[in-house]
């Protein structure tokens, strides 16, 4: 989610209170909005991709589907999804090892 935020080099309260509510929805726990501004502000996002791909083996169909719709509320979160924020998007999917058909038929089944 964080990676999909800042790829538009912007960090939104929109943004921030958006990946609050998602990762309260599916983790059950709260996240601070300055913690996660200064991590933001601060880290290389590079690392959660490569996290992505190392961790991938482990999750189900679903796990890696949550993840990528979860990032694709992020993206929509300002009220528009950039083309890098669909870069982003795909290559997300790629490291979750999702084919491109899969990729587009969730980000089709969340924009609908």
């Amino acid at each position: 989610m964080c990676s999909v935020m800042v790829v538009d080099e912007e960090i939104c309260d929109r943004e921030i209170a958006t990946i609050q509510r998602v990762f309260r929805e599916f983790s059950g726990q709260d996240v601070d909005a300055r913690e996660l501004r200064r991590e933001m502000e601060d880290n290389d996002l590079a690392d959660p991709l490569e996290t992505l791909r190392k961790v991938e083996p482990l999750l189900s169909t679903h796990a890696k589907e949550i993840i990528l719709k979860a990032a694709l509320i992020v993206a929509d979160a300002d009220g528009k999804i950039l083309n890098e924020e669909e870069l982003m998007i795909a290559k997300i999917g790629a490291f979750l090892g999702l084919s491109p058909a899969h990729v587009r038929g969730i980000v089709c089944e969340m924009i609908e």
